[in-house]
């Protein structure tokens, strides 16, 4: 149709069109970029091909109302650039110019100047509270969360595959996964983290959208983060254990009212509950409820929230002094993960096989 591509003031006059073909495309351009993110497929046209303005605030004499606030729709468009370019540049199994250390560190510095150069109205939290953003900027962060929860959690994984590659050949030892990696890694869980917090306190003030997809597969990708941080003995394992039976329960009531992406991902959830309470058995440690546990109510999901996420905001896990002095290397060195991507290409980013049907053959070594 063209709305790729600017119209000429002497073909097309009227300011309010103009900028109104320019949203529709910009819309267009963050839903085709949200489902090829969500789905894996290939973006539908390249960011290169694209000549239209980003949307702003004309002048207008009058449907002054029809066009509010560009700056949220501006940060919405540039964050779904990003998620499309670490889409292609971190998931695609096309060959790649730069290692797959070099292509997290720049994703991860692309997402932190995003969360510099946004508008101090569009922060969870704003100075200004005289200032009421429309409309709220909450999805705005949950989707700038789970773009760094997908820039980094193929490190995330390779550290969890680290891991259990110990568990049977040397117990009782640490693993030798390098400090970068764990960085990485923690950012990826306290964005997860965030986002959890994010969605309990939707749900508690009434906004969150029963039937919404986008925000039940935020919860559903951030439990599973939290699931895979729960067996790495990290200091806060143990809440993060807690925090994922918690977002899976929610996901539970989700269903239960109808929600039909949340009785997918509870599929899922059920079967990982399952490997996750063999782990803990199979290393000696304590085993998870197996159980469904009981459905959760506001006053459980508000004591829930108090404490471990205090303070949290988007952005914070971009601000940890160890993951600025690693953004701030030339080269991000993580041989470790980009010697390993090509030495089983069947494997892709290397779920480690923890299933109890492998243990058998082979127990607890990745495949």
């Amino acid at each position: 149709m063209g709305l790729h591509l600017n119209v000429p003031e002497s073909q097309l006059s009227d300011p309010s069109v103009r900028e109104h073909r320019n949203r529709v495309w910009w819309t267009a351009y963050s839903f085709d970029r949200m489902w090829a993110s969500r789905l894996g497929h290939p973006v539908a046209i390249q960011d290169e091909f694209i000549e239209v303005d980003l949307p702003s605030d004309p002048v207008l004499a009058s449907h002054h109302d029809d066009f509010k606030d560009s700056a949220y729709l501006v940060a919405s468009v540039r964050l779904a650039r990003l998620a499309g370019r670490i889409g292609y540049s971190i998931y695609s199994r096309n060959p790649q110019e730069t290692s797959l250390s070099q292509r997290v560190q720049e994703a991860l510095k692309d997402l932190r100047n995003w969360v510099e150069e946004l508008p101090d109205h569009l922060h969870i939290d704003p100075k200004d509270n005289t200032v009421e953003p429309s409309p709220k900027p909450l999805s705005l962060h949950l989707y700038f969360n789970q773009c760094v929860i997908s820039a980094t959690r193929p490190i995330l994984l390779h550290v969890l595959r680290t891991h259990v590659a110990t568990w049977d050949t040397q117990p009782n030892t640490e693993p030798q996964v390098p400090a970068s990696a764990m960085t990485l890694a923690e950012a990826c869980v306290r964005c997860a983290r965030h986002s959890c917090r994010l969605l309990i306190e939707c749900w508690i003030d009434g906004s969150f959208a029963t039937f919404d997809y986008f925000y039940t597969q935020y919860l559903f990708s951030a439990a599973t983060v939290l699931a895979i941080s729960s067996l790495l003995d990290g200091k806060d394992h143990r809440n993060d254990r807690e925090q994922f039976e918690s977002s899976v329960q929610f996901l539970e009531q989700l269903r239960e009212t109808g929600n039909f992406a949340a009785g997918e991902f509870c599929q899922h959830t059920d079967a990982m509950k399952v490997t996750m309470a063999a782990a803990q058995a199979r290393r000696g440690d304590f085993s998870m409820p197996g159980a469904t546990p009981t459905l959760i109510d506001d006053s459980s999901l508000g004591a829930l929230d108090v404490g471990a996420f205090s303070g949290a905001t988007a952005g914070m896990a971009l601000q940890e002094p160890s993951l600025q002095e690693l953004l701030s290397q030339p080269v991000l060195d993580l041989q470790f993960i980009n010697a390993s991507m090509y030495q089983d290409g069947s494997q892709g980013l290397y779920w480690p096989d923890i299933s109890p049907e492998s243990w058998a053959a082979d127990p607890w070594m990745p495949t």
